[in-house]
C-alpha cells in the first residue's frame, strides 16, 4: 500500500519547478532502484500513457519504484525505454465511507501544480464537498460522471493506492469536527439494474397494516443531533419502494423524501440526483436507456411549497428542523427503450460536517436511495365487442362469426380501454373480402370511446372474410382484434306469379271467370275446356289454364342453374272458404300445376283440375299451390275456387 498525501506537498512543489506540468497515467515501473531527484530512473522500465502518447523528455510522470510513488521529470532514457502501453482496465476507485468500488472510464491524470487528480467513472457517484475555500489548499479531485458532468471536490487529504493486487486507489477526505468535508455515495448502477432489490431502504421498516406510515428503526436518536434520511416513494401508493414500473414514451412520477428524524435542526443540507440524461447526446460512457428529465415540485411537512423547477435535483443548502421533511415530486420519461429495459434512479442527501447545531448526521447509511424503473410496452388500447341485444350470458363477438347469406345485419358495440389512460384517437375496421363484407358501413359513429360495428354480407354473397379492428391511442400505440366472418350459401325460395287468385267455375261448363265475371284468359293464358264440360249429362268438367303459375324462378342469379317443379297438391292444402260441404263436393280431381316434372328456372306451369258442375253455389274452397327448386325451397300462392252460374 502506497500513499500520496499532503505531507508530500513539499516534494511535489520541488518537482513542479523542473518542467511544465503535464498529465500522465498512473503507471508502475519495474525494479527497486532509488529514483534520483533529477528524474533519472537508471535501469527502471517505465510504462507509456494509456492514451497512446509517448513519454517526452521534460514531462512530469508518476511512477512506482516498488516502495513509494515518485513524481519525476522524464528524461531521454525513460522515453526510449517506454515499451508497454498502460491501460485503465479494471482500475477502480473507492470513495471515502464507501464499501463499493467503481471502475474508471479512463486513465487517471495528475496536475501537480493544482494538486488535482482527474478521472472519469463508468458508474455514477453523488458527491459534495463542504471544504471551506478559505482553508489551506489540499488535494482535489476532478470527477467526470458517465454523462460527462465534471465536478471538482476540494478537501482531499491524501490518496491511497493498492497496486497491483486490487488496482484500487482511495481518496481520503479531510475531516471536520462532525464528519468528512467530502462526502460521496457510489451508485452501483449496473448491479442495481441487474438485480433490483424490492426491499425498504436501510434503517426503515414498513407497517404492513398501514404502508403509508414509514418508521425509522432505532428511534432513540442521540440527544441534540440531526438524523437525515432519504427515501424514494411510489407516487401512486405512497409506500417505500425500490421498483417502479413505467411505460415507454409516457411520463411517470415518483417522490423523493428527505427527512430529519433527529432531535436537532440540520442546516446546509444538500440534495443531488443522478440518472442517464437524454439531453446528453454523446456521454463519455453511454448508459441506456436515456431519461428525459422533466420538472419537479417540492412540498414540506406543512404542505407548503418549497420550490419548483426542472432538471435533475441539485438542491443547494437548505434547513430541515427536527421532525421536518421535504417531498420532491419529480416527472421523468423514457422515450426510447426496449420492453423490460431498466434504468436506475439514485439520489443522495448530504450534511454540513461543521454545523454546531446538528452535530453532523447520526449515520450516512441512509443518506442514499436508489430505485429501478422497469420499462413496459406502451400497449395499444384493448378492444371489447359485445352484442347489446343479447341479455344475460355470453354475448361477446364470436370468432368465427357464422352467418347465412340472407341474414339480417349483426350489430355489436365495441369499446376501447387504454391501460395507460391515453386518449383513443382512432378506430378502424377493414375487411379482407370487400365483395362479401364491404368496408363501408362496418362502423357507426363514435360515442365516447365506443363504436357500433355492423356486419352484413352483401346480398346473395357467400364465402369468408377476415375483419380486422384496429384501435390507436394518442401516442401511436395500436392494437388489433381480428375475427373471421363465414357466410354460408342459403337456398333462396323460388318465386312465381299466379294468373288469378280467384276462379269462379261455371255450372254450365263455360270458361271460368274472376270475381268480376271476366273470363280467365289472356295473351299467355288459354283456358281449355274438356268435352265433359259441354255434356249436360256429365256433372264433371275438366279445365286447364296455361301459364297459370308463370315465371317460376329458382331464386337469385347464383341459383339460376336449379330446376323448378310443382309440389303435388293434397286435400290438406285446401280449406273451406264458404258454405258447407266436403272437398269432394266441389272437386272430382284436385287442382294441380302441370307438368309435374322439373323444368328450367323461369318456366310457366298450367293449372288443371276437374270440378263438379252441380256443386252448391254457396260452396268455396281456398287451395294453396306450391312450387319448389332443386334445393327443396318452396314458393306458394293461394287460389279460391267458387261456383257461379
Amino acid at each position: 500500500m502506497h500513499s500520496l498525501t499532503t505531507r508530500k506537498r513539499k516534494t511535489i512543489a520541488a518537482f513542479v519547478s523542473l518542467a511544465l506540468v503535464s498529465t500522465s497515467t498512473l503507471v508502475t515501473a519495474v525494479g527497486s532502484s532509488t529514483v534520483a531527484a533529477s528524474g533519472n530512473l537508471g535501469v527502471l522500465r517505465t510504462v507509456c500513457p494509456a492514451d497512446g502518447s509517448t513519454l517526452t523528455p521534460g514531462q512530469i510522470a508518476l511512477v512506482d519504484d516498488g516502495k513509494s510513488l515518485q513524481i519525476v521529470v522524464v528524461d531521454a532514457s525513460m522515453a526510449e525505454q517506454c515499451s508497454v502501453k498502460a491501460t485503465p482496465a479494471n482500475l477502480k476507485v473507492r470513495f471515502p465511507g464507501n464499501a463499493l468500488d467503481i471502475i474508471l472510464s479512463g486513465p487517471v491524470s495528475y496536475t501537480v501544480l493544482t494538486r488535482e487528480v482527474a478521472f472519469g467513472i463508468v458508474e455514477p457517484a453523488l458527491c459534495e464537498s463542504y471544504y471551506p475555500g478559505s482553508s489551506p489548499p489540499l488535494l482535489q479531485i476532478s470527477l467526470t460522471d458517465p454523462d460527462g458532468v465534471a465536478q471538482t471536490l476540494t478537501g482531499i487529504s491524501g490518496l491511497e493506492y493498492a497496486l497491483p493486487s486490487t488496482a484500487r486507489f482511495t481518496p481520503a477526505s479531510a475531516t471536520a469536527l462532525y464528519g468528512d468535508w467530502v462526502q460521496c455515495h457510489a451508485i452501483p448502477y449496473n448491479s442495481l439494474v441487474a438485480n433490483a432489490p424490492d426491499v425498504p431502504a436501510p434503517g426503515v421498516t414498513v407497517d404492513p397494516e398501514n404502508p403509508d406510515l414509514i418508521f425509522a428503526d432505532g428511534l432513540e436518536t442521540p440527544t441534540s443531533r440531526a438524523d437525515l434520511r432519504i427515501e424514494i416513494l411510489d407516487d401512486g401508493e405512497r409506500y417505500l419502494t425500490r421498483n417502479i414500473q413505467a411505460y415507454i414514451d409516457q411520463p411517470f412520477q415518483y417522490v423523493i423524501r428527505v427527512r430529519n428524524v433527529g432531535n436537532a435542526t440540520a442546516s446546509g443540507v444538500r440534495l443531488r440526483e443522478f440518472m442517464p440524461d437524454a439531453a446528453v447526446l454523446s456521454p463519455p460512457v453511454p448508459m441506456t436507456p436515456r431519461v428525459t428529465i422533466g420538472g419537479w415540485t417540492c412540498e414540506n411537512e406543512a404542505e407548503q411549497s418549497c420550490g419548483a423547477s426542472s432538471g435533475q435535483l441539485d438542491i443547494p443548502d437548505f434547513t430541515l428542523a427536527a421532525g421536518a421533511y421535504r417531498s420532491y415530486t419529480v416527472t421523468r420519461e423514457v422515450a426510447v427503450a426496449d420492453v423490460d429495459d431498466k434504468v436506475a434512479i439514485s439520489t443522495a442527501v448530504f450534511f454540513a460536517p461543521d454545523d454546531e447545531v446538528s452535530k453532523g448526521d447520526v449515520s450516512a447509511d441512509d443518506n442514499v436511495a436508489s430505485a429501478i424503473v422497469t420499462l413496459l410496452e406502451n400497449a395499444g388500447p384493448t378492444i371489447t365487442c359485445v352484442d347489446p341485444q343479447v341479455g344475460a350470458g355470453p354475448n361477446a363477438l364470436p370468432n368465427p362469426l357464422n352467418m347465412q347469406e340472407d341474414d339480417a345485419v349483426r350489430e355489436f358495440e365495441c369499446t376501447m380501454t387504454d391501460a395507460e389512460q391515453d386518449a383513443i384517437t382512432s378506430f378502424t375496421a377493414s375487411s379482407s373480402n370487400t365483395v362479401l363484407i364491404p368496408n363501408a358501413g362496418l362502423l357507426g359513429p363514435r360515442a365516447g370511446d365506443s363504436w357500433e360495428l355492423f356486419v352484413q354480407p352483401q346480398s346473395e354473397g357467400s364465402g369468408s372474410s377476415l375483419v380486422t379492428l384496429t384501435a390507436t391511442d394518442a401516442r401511436g400505440a395500436t392494437r388489433s382484434l381480428a375475427f373471421t366472418v363465414n357466410v354460408a350459401e342459403a337456398n333462396d325460395a323460388p318465386s312465381f306469379s299466379l294468373f288469378s287468385s280467384t276462379i269462379v267455375q261455371s255450372a254450365t261448363g263455360d270458361v271460368p271467370t274472376n270475381l268480376l265475371g271476366d273470363p280467365l284468359e289472356g295473351p299467355n293464358h288459354f283456358p281449355t275446356m274438356e268435352a265433359n264440360c259441354f255434356d249436360s249429362g256429365n256433372t264433371a268438367c275438366t279445365v286447364s289454364i296455361s301459364a297459370f303459375a308463370e315465371d317460376v324462378v329458382a331464386g337469385p342469379s347464383n341459383e339460376s342453374s336449379q330446376l323448378v317443379q310443382p309440389v303435388t297438391l293434397t286435400p290438406a292444402d285446401c280449406v273451406l272458404a264458404n258454405g258447407s260441404g266436403s272437398l269432394s263436393n266441389m272437386f272430382a280431381v284436385l287442382p294441380q300445376l302441370t307438368p309435374a316434372t322439373a323444368q328450367a328456372s323461369g318456366s310457366d306451369f298450367a293449372l288443371a283440375w276437374t270440378y263438379r258442375k252441380n256443386a252448391s253455389a254457396a260452396l268455396a274452397f281456398t287451395c294453396t299451390v306450391r312450387a319448389q327448386d332443386s334445393g327443396g325451397a318452396q314458393v306458394s300462392g293461394s287460389v279460391t275456387f267458387s261456383m257461379g252460374n
